[in-house]
């Protein structure tokens, strides 16, 4: 009935027509002991139709950085549906540390740029996976799609990675110490975030973070015991109703398990369950190795559906782009500094002053 009406509201008709039988479509193949061919819907109408019966959405951002995620991302939060039925976004690339500081900036007060500039750039993560400037874009993304709009309804960002602070350390063996703390959990800390600030308060929230983090188990099997991802996690508590999304940026070509991919005008969702795509391995998707405490290994079998409820197909991964290092960081030789010293006291081996070399050198590397 929910999605009835908001089609009804919504929708042209012909646009409404195809989301339900689509979904309808879907929904009867995952149902099926049959293997069948998945059904695909427009990306933003299917997340949208999925918060008529679920309270979080969990998108997988695919690998770091890709734009095309980055632009499906935008057009989804720019929707005027979207605000109207979710409250929040909890997102990987910011440090709790900072929360009040993007509450302020999210209701449109002025913030410098110095200080805005430390919610992706202090957080645990070493390196300069955050600092692509599609980060930075999709916040100032929600501040615009805030203006204007109500206090009550205004779009809450929820900063996801658990806050450290970088002064205190100066060797590896004390970033080693804070990374193993209790509370530098990162999902542990993001599953209480999401508990406290939306599950409690009865508030619907769209969850972007890389999909390992979004498992419903390890996929790893017993191989990595200590595995528990943020979607296992939060559906422990019966509160939890979790839909989540692979997005496709990595692994094995799909269009050898369905051929007809290929014809799809991206972005699209599809609904995994008994599907081909959903009947796949996980390993398929997700072909690489990790450490684990008996040594390197990959993914255990099972099938995709075990652990996403859909796939948001943007393209051959061979099509995808990625945002670089901006301008800004590259002409800024103390944040260079910064970037590089902390490279090092994660581990890597070529010291301060090579690892700054190397920064230098990717920037030079950059299109003009």
């Amino acid at each position: 009935m929910g999605l009835m009406k908001t089609c009804r509201s919504n929708l042209t008709v012909p646009r409404c027509l195809r989301l339900v039988v689509g979904l309808l479509a879907t929904l009867g193949a995952a149902a099926s002991a049959t293997q069948s061919k998945s059904v695909p819907v427009d990306g933003v109408t299917g997340i949208l139709a999925a918060f008529e019966t679920h309270q979080l959405v969990a998108l997988g951002e695919g690998n770091h950085g890709n734009e095309q995620g980055h632009a499906f991302r935008l057009a989804l939060i720019r929707d005027p549906r979207f605000a109207a039925a979710v409250n929040d976004i909890v997102v990987e690339f910011g440090s709790a540390r900072y929360q009040d500081l993007m509450d302020r900036y999210l209701a449109g007060e002025a913030v410098p740029e110095r200080d805005l500039r430390q919610v992706w750039q202090n957080t645990t993560q070493a390196h300069t996976v955050w600092d692509a400037p599609i980060y930075r874009e999709f916040f100032q993304a929600v501040r615009e799609v805030n203006r204007g709009r109500p206090p009550d309804r205004r779009l809450r960002v929820l900063l996801g990675d658990p806050p450290i602070d970088w002064s205190d350390i100066s060797t590896p063996e004390q970033l080693r110490a804070r990374l193993m703390a209790p509370d530098a959990d990162r999902d542990g800390h993001a599953a209480s975030l999401i508990r406290r600030e939306v599950l409690a308060k009865h508030r619907r929230a769209l969850l972007v973070y890389g999909e390992l983090h979004l498992t419903r188990k390890s996929p790893f099997g017993t191989a990595v015991p200590k595995w528990v991802s943020i979607v296992e996690r939060l559906e422990r508590d019966d509160r939890a109703r979790i839909f989540s999304i692979w997005t496709y940026t990595i692994g094995g070509d799909i269009t050898t398990l369905a051929p007809d991919v290929g014809s799809w005008t991206p972005p699209r969702l599809a609904i995994l369950g008994s599907t081909v795509l959903g009947q796949a391995e996980f390993r398929f998707y997700y072909p690489f190795e990790v450490r684990g405490p008996d040594g390197v290994i990959k993914a255990a079998p099972g099938p995709m559906a075990e652990q996403f409820d859909a796939l948001l197909y943007l393209g051959p991964t061979g099509s995808l782009t990625y945002s670089r290092l901006g301008a800004t960081e590259c002409a800024d030789s103390e944040y260079l500094t910064m970037r590089a010293r902390r490279m090092a006291l994660a581990g890597d081996d070529a010291g301060l002053e090579a690892v700054r070399a190397r920064l230098e050198r990717s920037c030079a590397a950059r299109p003009n």
